[in-house]
């Protein structure tokens, strides 16, 4: 320096304002883009302070539109092509069966006889409306049900128990219940498995009957083997009459001949007797042959 006041600081312009304006339309064209804003994510105590519900409810649910838009165009371009070509892929190099779990279920797949061709659809499960709007026509829609089925009778052709359950199951997936189909909370009628019927109460009266049958057959028995033992002592007694009268008669003869030389004719007499010992033992059957076998 020279002279005095010859260095002197360079004056930079702040240019801060413009990049202000740059990262404002920045902000908004991302929140134009994915849907994802300020009112989506919750709105300050200030602003709801001055604005009507109802304006606040259209503001949160464009948001939500616009999300939901971006969800659909993802699985309509994205998730469609991808399961499709899973489709093409399975059917070519998969050669046995598999087992898979379906709707809370264990079944067999075998991707041999499948069409690669076949058209592959997705369901995002998002309604037109907000999730309040949901919410509120599926319960309009459950009243309606209750009430058809209050007055028609649960046999009518508009609407039954199924149908009541599908809507109640939506209800739940509105609210954000993941184990709506689970059976935790309803159970689905097509699963529904009755109780077996109780067994019928004991009719006093018939056992009654039953229990006097049983003591007029046991009555009976008992009757019949005492018959039974009075005619087997019967015929004993003349068995055993008889083979004493036998004996004497045989006893006579011997005596007689030796006495006075007369001839008898035993054998005739014990023919006799054994004829008259038939008769008896023909009277009881079956008992008559074990007497004579003795």
């Amino acid at each position: 320096m020279r002279q005095p006041g010859a260095v002197v600081p360079f004056n930079l312009p702040y240019v801060g304002e413009q990049a202000f304006g740059m990262m404002a339309y920045l902000d908004e064209m991302r929140e134009n883009r994915t849907g994802i804003s300020k009112a989506a994510s919750g709105l300050s105590p200030d602003q709801l302070q001055s604005s009507t519900q109802q304006a606040v409810n259209q503001t949160i649910e464009a948001a939500q539109q616009r999300t939901e838009l971006i969800a659909r165009l993802f699985s309509e371009n994205g998730m469609t092509r991808l399961y499709s070509g899973i489709l093409k892929l399975i059917t070519k190099y998969q050669d046995e069966t598999r087992i898979v779990r379906l709707t809370n279920g264990f079944v067999p797949m075998n991707p041999e006889s499948w069409d690669p061709k076949m058209d592959v659809t997705t369901n995002v499960q998002l309604g037109s409306g907000g999730q309040r709007e949901r919410m509120q026509m599926l319960q309009g829609i459950n009243q309606i049900q209750e009430k058809l089925l209050t007055t028609l009778g649960p046999e009518n052709p508009i609407v039954n128990v199924q149908n009541m359950y599908n809507s109640l199951q939506g209800i739940m997936e509105a609210g954000g219940l993941k184990d709506a189909g689970t059976g935790k909370f309803f159970t689905n009628p097509a699963e529904y498995q009755p109780p077996p019927p109780a067994p019928p109460e004991p009719d006093m009266n018939q056992q009654l009957i039953e229990v006097q049958m049983t003591e007029i057959q046991a009555n009976i028995q008992k009757k019949t083997l005492e018959l039974e033992l009075e005619r087997e002592k019967m015929i004993r007694s003349d068995d055993r009459l008889r083979d004493k009268n036998e004996a004497d008669v045989i006893l006579k003869a011997a005596e007689l001949q030796a006495r006075y030389g007369a001839q008898v004719d035993v054998a005739q007499i014990k023919a006799n007797a054994d004829r008259d010992r038939e008769i008896v033992n023909a009277l009881a059957p079956g008992q008559g042959q074990q007497n004579a076998q003795r």
